[in-house]
């Protein structure tokens, strides 16, 4: 996984510096899953077996997610999950997000999702990346900040 986000930074960095604006989050996707898909096909070379969450902001001021799987295909998801036990966490937030909930309700609802795929015994520690479309800035949460939302979850959903 290292050398296929390593790839991506550095063609972000390129396409900055070639075209003076960043990469759009599709194309960066586009390009990894091409390389995934290349290593599918050659024999001699072992596939990449990892699949990837990108997500960002657009120049149209939107944000995109798209993940990418170990084939070298890519789609775009309005939520996505990925890894073990991911269908618990779909399924959970198929039934509880909808397009009006405040930063705080969502943070909490993540929180819940994240932990339908722990075992009731394992301890969850999460962090949040914030990202403020309207500034294009982000901040990255502690631990300790973050892992608040787990126990707001657990009294909001009952786990």
């Amino acid at each position: 996984m290292y050398q296929t986000v390593e790839y991506s930074r550095e063609y972000c960095q390129s396409h900055r510096l070639t075209y003076d604006e960043a990469a759009d989050v599709e194309l960066v996707a586009r390009r990894v899953s091409d390389i995934k898909q290349a290593y599918t096909q050659n024999g001699g070379v072992r596939p990449f077996g990892v699949s990837i969450i990108f997500g960002g902001i657009d120049g149209d001021d939107e944000p995109k997610v798209f993940v990418t799987d170990p084939s070298g295909s890519y789609m775009g998801y309005t939520l996505a999950v990925i890894g073990n036990r991911a269908d618990a966490a779909l399924e959970f937030l198929d039934k509880k997000y909808n397009t009006n909930l405040s930063m705080e309700e969502t943070k909490i609802l993540l929180a819940g999702a994240i932990g339908k795929t722990k075992a009731s015994s394992e301890k969850t520690n999460i962090r949040f990346l914030e990202i403020d479309v309207k500034n294009k800035s982000s901040k990255l949460r502690t631990i300790a900040e973050s892992s608040k939302y787990v126990q707001k979850a657990k009294d909001s959903f009952g786990e």
